[in-house]
């Protein structure tokens, strides 16, 4: 991918909220060229460390990141809808501490279409097929095991 997506446009849309799951919860993102970076804050009590004025609990915290699951299905799941709404990207990487480890994840357009056998161009944004389809699959027990040994890399 040769297409460039500017600081400005990217963070336009992380604002919007409803982009990525959890936004709330980012530490940082990062935009350089076509590969943009995401990375949630590692536990309730470092977000509550750097936003010691909102008032979110341990428990909006653990929608999002109670288990293994959870934060597995973040990362693979915003992935895909970065990569799908926002078409400059061409890889994008997502990284959450878990139980003392971190995981990272990333993937480029042409794999993740690949990976969950999807081409972005085939269904329009506001089209919420498109993330049932992808849904399925994030959900599916075999697509998520390949991920974690295929995508997946942890410290």
């Amino acid at each position: 991918m040769n297409e460039v997506i500017s600081w400005e446009e990217f963070n336009k849309y992380m604002k919007m909220g409803t982009i990525i799951v959890a936004h709330g919860f980012i530490k940082d993102k990062f935009v350089h060229g076509d590969h943009a970076t995401i990375e949630y804050f590692p536990t309730f009590g470092d977000y509550h460390k750097h936003n010691p004025d909102k008032k979110v609990d341990i428990e909006r915290y653990n929608d999002f990141f109670a288990s293994f699951d959870d934060v597995l299905t973040i990362l693979m799941r915003e992935q895909v809808r970065l990569l799908k709404i926002l078409p400059a990207l061409g890889r994008v990487t997502i990284i959450k501490e878990f139980d003392e480890k971190k995981y990272s994840a990333t993937i480029e357009r042409e794999q993740a279409e690949r990976f969950y056998n999807i081409k972005f161009r085939d269904f329009i944004n506001s089209d919420p097929k498109w993330i049932k389809f992808v849904d399925r699959k994030v959900m599916n027990d075999v697509y998520r095991k390949k991920f974690v040994d295929e995508i997946l890399d942890v410290e």
